[in-house]
């Protein structure tokens, strides 16, 4: 069932961050929370997806991702601020404990829900070749981009403002702000994403925006330009990020009883492709020691958003 799929990645995540919290004490507690994290990962965001489309309803998706963003976002407005207060007031121990309280509490409301059971059709070889199938290739890539995208963002971005010597707490703020400017204009894009009559050209647009951006995150050398160039980024991304997901869950509402098959494919593309290019990424460092390197990839890469429309045409004349 859904619940306690979420229910048991929770436990995962709980583990996860015992594991980053005595971190100190053993080195093999670095394997054992890569381990837990993507554990649980595996297990919350396919039944996160799948409760989402088993409930969400046909016809007004745009809209419900876009309140899906919204609540989402709510929680993430705040919790960078606090916790870059945090860590700069105490350090990562009493980050990591408060972290452990929210993630607690987080569970209880999952008692309260409807239980959805499914079943699940496909072998492991019929999952993965799926990926690869050529009716599926360009959907399978740009979900390859959206992934690689997003774990730049995540991750490399964060390492670059540290590495220009942005305490915690300013950080957090960039976090909060950007969160909050993206939260508003979402308010929209939800509802114009459903009586928008071309929502192709929609997400074209907000994939040049957000590749554009990452060319200007590029060359940030201030907690101001941080702060604007972040902001920027995040209302481009959510011009994309909106009618991406409606295609998204258009597509996967359209399989009916083969839908939960289809999320799990959008998650084997979406790690596998990370996979890959965090392996080239390592190359890439070993000779050019440069981790904004890693924005201008994310700019050509943020262009792959448009294959999951279709793909604007070059026109010669």
């Amino acid at each position: 069932g859904l619940r306690y799929a979420i229910l048991i990645s929770h436990f995962l995540f709980l583990g996860y961050y015992l594991s980053l919290l005595f971190i100190y004490q053993s080195p093999l507690l670095i394997p054992l929370a890569m381990i837990l994290c993507a554990l649980g990962m595996s297990l919350f965001w396919p039944a996160f997806h799948i409760d989402f489309i088993r409930f969400s309803e046909k016809g007004y998706h745009g809209q419900q991702v876009g309140k899906m963003n919204i609540a989402l976002s709510i929680p993430a407005i705040i919790s960078p601020i606090i916790g870059g207060a945090i860590l700069g007031a105490t350090g990562y121990s009493v980050l990591f404990i408060v972290v452990l309280g929210v993630l607690l509490l987080s569970s209880f409301p999952l008692f309260l829900s409807k239980e959805s059971h499914l079943i699940y059709s496909d072998s492991f070889q019929k999952a993965w070749w799926r990926m690869f199938r050529r009716e599926n290739r360009k959907t399978s890539l740009a979900m390859a981009a959206d992934g690689i995208e997003g774990m730049i963002v995540y991750y490399f971005w964060p390492l670059f403002m540290f590495a220009l010597a942005i305490n915690y707490t300013t950080m957090g703020g960039i976090a909060t702000f950007s969160l909050f400017a993206a939260t508003l204009f979402t308010l929209y894009m939800g509802r114009i994403s459903d009586k928008i009559i071309n929502r192709v050209e929609f997400l074209n647009i907000g994939s040049f925006l957000t590749s554009i951006v990452w060319i200007i995150k590029y060359f940030v050398a201030t907690s101001l330009d941080a702060f604007l160039a972040h902001t920027l980024y995040r209302i481009c991304r959510t011009s994309a990020s909106i009618p991406f997901q409606t295609f998204v869950y258009n597509k996967a509402y359209s399989k009916e009883k083969e839908a939960d098959e289809f999320i799990i494919y959008r998650e084997i593309v979406l790690n596998f492709s990370r996979f890959v290019f965090f392996l080239i990424l390592a190359g890439v460092f070993v000779l050019f020691p440069q981790v904004n390197l890693a924005f201008i990839m994310a700019a050509v890469i943020s262009l792959g958003f448009m294959l999951m429309g279709i793909p604007p045409k070059l026109k010669l004349q």
